[in-house]
């Protein structure tokens, strides 16, 4: 009689924990349906693979979401520049933008933007705030601008024809119109014109550019 009754009780905890399990799982599921819905009024292509993450694009530019216990955090990964945007802002960042990220509890990581906000009891609230800040990503990304005259300076530092046609290789790819890669390839003609491989590249862009 002891032994049915103790197994009459495990048979019903063991019915407990997967009710209560089926419960979680179900609430689980309709915050991930939610937080999709939040994200998708003001992000495209988004997908929530769980609760609490989901990814899609803000502005064109691809975006994690992660829904913690306190805190509501969006990485931003922000188009090559050749440099990483995190050089970027130790060496061209003003200290006004500084200043701005600090008070958007924003931080450059290499190429990623990372924002967090409070996360508030309504979600659709702190993805707003969250959207709100992360228009600091356009003044991020307007320190690409400072590449291809960085990558010019480098050019008679370089110690070999090869490192030379590296930087050129960067500079055609992400920024074939700026004025500093005709600049850029006419540096490298005058340095390593006797380069028949580099001659011939360099001659043919500038005819092209012209």
């Amino acid at each position: 009689m002891i032994l049915g009754a103790l197994l009459i009780s495990i048979a019903a905890v063991l019915v407990l924990a997967a009710v209560i399990a089926g419960a979680q799982k179900e609430l689980k599921e309709r915050r991930r349906q939610h937080l999709e819905k939040a994200l998708s009024e003001v992000m495209s292509d988004v997908k929530a693979t769980s609760h609490d993450e989901a990814t899609g694009t803000l502005n064109g530019l691809p975006t994690r979401v992660h829904v913690g216990h306190d805190l509501l955090t969006a990485t931003v990964t922000l188009p090559e520049a050749v440099l990483t945007y995190e050089e970027l802002l130790g060496r061209f960042g003003t200290r006004y933008l500084r200043g701005r990220l600090t008070d958007h509890g924003a931080a450059v990581k290499k190429d990623e933007l990372e924002l967090s906000v409070v996360n508030e009891q309504q979600v659709e609230d702190s993805i707003a705030t969250l959207v709100s800040r992360l228009e600091i990503a356009a003044e991020v990304l307007a320190l690409r601008d400072f590449v291809p005259a960085e990558l010019l300076a480098r050019i008679p530092q370089l110690h070999s024809a090869v490192e030379v046609d590296q930087t050129l290789d960067a500079l055609t790819t992400h920024f074939p119109r700026a004025p500093e890669t005709r600049d850029a390839f006419a540096a490298a003609m005058a340095r390593y014109g006797k380069d028949k491989k580099l001659a011939a590249r360099a001659e043919a862009f500038l005819a092209t550019a012209r």
